[in-house]
């Protein structure tokens, strides 16, 4: 699982990216103010859904290496 937290140069607002074993991309619709608040907000997903929240309807198939 790798987690990013990035700006662009075009827009301050912090955007959270979140890729799965399987390859398949999360990111999230709104943007957040600070990189904390990104971050707390993945943690709040993972401690209510588990990282089952990142997985696709076609992440059944074996992890890409």
């Amino acid at each position: 699982m790798s987690v990013e937290i990035y700006r662009t140069a075009i827009d301050p607002a912090w955007i959270l990216e979140v890729e799965n074993e399987f390859g398949t991309l999360t990111t999230f619709n709104e943007p957040f103010l600070a990189d904390g608040l990104a971050w707390r907000a993945f943690e709040d997903l993972v401690a209510e859904r588990g990282l089952a929240a990142f997985l696709g309807p076609k992440d059944k198939r074996k992890p890409r290496r």
